[in-house]
């Protein structure tokens, strides 16, 4: 990879290897556990995986808050490194 971008426009990033703020996915966890599992008690797994799913089968009412989670995290990521993406 780095003899292909040698001569691009391209410059690699190294990230760290656990960066959960920088992985998309570990956003929706935490949206999901703020939703389901905070100040919730479930007395059964089964209830427990009903909110679950529940959850999931209406994330379109948590669209807006998942929007900004990502973008702020991913704003002050970029604005951190948005010039050294691209080389000059």
């Amino acid at each position: 990879m780095q003899n292909w971008t040698y001569d691009s426009k391209i410059e690699l990033i190294h990230l760290p290897t656990y960066s959960p703020n920088l992985n998309l996915i570990e956003r929706l966890w935490r949206l999901m556990r703020k939703k389901v599992m905070d100040y919730n008690y479930y007395d059964t797994f089964e209830k427990f995986r009903t909110n679950v799913l529940a959850f999931f089968q209406h994330i379109d009412n948590s669209i807006d808050e998942l929007d900004h989670e990502v973008a702020l995290k991913v704003s002050s990521f970029s604005s951190k490194f948005s010039r050294s993406i691209f080389k000059n």
